[in-house]
């Protein structure tokens, strides 16, 4: 007598699964979803963080305060903290790529003559240190400045919004009952 494998009470939810394809464009959904999910939590966070640390400074509040006032800062004005954020992503890659650009045309120079000597290249690294690392924080420094400030500014702008007229001033009028 042959006897028959025991029937499996996930019956109904196995078969769903079994195409490769299927499982395998279900999972990549799943990660982009999660993806985007934890990019938008995070930018939301990163902006409510850096707000908080304005709120802070600026009107002396305490910390709980100005986490508070942070997420509602972010939630009124989401689109702008995005664009805020993206736009300091933009320039943090800028910096990056002056930084190397800078390393290359320092340090090149440099590499190339000691390699012409047929040195080691520890020379040639104890050089790159040297001359790289102080362009790296100079450069930093100014990005780190440029950020600070760009913030505070978003932050005064979220506050305390100038009306209309300051971004495009009226001509001024001119008298011709004269």
């Amino acid at each position: 007598m042959i006897r028959r494998p025991p029937r499996s009470t996930l019956f109904p939810y196995t078969t769903l699964f079994r195409s490769s394809t299927i499982s395998g464009l279900l999972a990549g959904l799943a990660g982009f979803i999660l993806f985007i999910v934890s990019m938008v939590l995070g930018i939301a966070a990163l902006q409510i963080l850096s707000l908080a640390i304005r709120v802070i400074v600026l009107r002396s509040s305490g910390i709980i305060e100005a986490i508070g006032e942070g997420v509602q800062l972010v939630k009124l004005n989401f689109g702008k903290n995005t664009a805020a954020f993206f736009i300091l992503l933009a320039f943090g890659f800028a910096f990056a790529i002056m930084i190397g650009i800078m390393w290359l045309i320092l340090n090149f120079p440099i590499d190339t003559m000691i390699q012409a000597m047929h040195l080691t290249s520890l020379p040639a690294m104890m050089a790159a240190l040297f001359i790289g690392l102080p362009i790296t924080f100079v450069v930093g420094g100014y990005f780190g400045v440029f950020a600070t400030t760009f913030m505070t500014l978003f932050y005064i702008e979220l506050v305390e919004p100038k009306p209309e007229s300051a971004y495009f001033p009226q001509p001024p009028q001119i008298d011709t009952d004269q």
